[in-house]
């Protein structure tokens, strides 16, 4: 999935207002960290070559078991909990 550049949007009539204006500059600004993120996310998983398979039962904690130690393998988190 890739995500299209975000345009910048055409300036509405009460844009004029300097309260609005600034409002508006900064939702898109917004906008854009939010676009700059996704791709960054996208380009990560991308390197990865493969997406990382979690198994286990919902009902259970080996689903969260597996999900955690998927993460920990991809480096998004130290897995520092225990078993009971």
């Amino acid at each position: 999935m890739t995500f299209p550049l975000p345009q910048p949007p055409q300036t509405p009539p009460m844009a004029e207002d300097p309260v609005v204006k600034a409002y508006l500059d900064d939702v898109y600004q917004y906008i854009l960290e939010v676009d700059l993120t996704l791709r960054t996310w996208q380009t990560f998983l991308q390197s990865l070559g493969k997406k990382p398979e979690i198994t286990g039962i919902r009902d259970s904690n080996t689903a969260l078991a597996d999900l955690l130690t998927e993460l920990e393998t991809i480096g998004l988190l130290t897995d520092s909990t225990t078993a009971t």
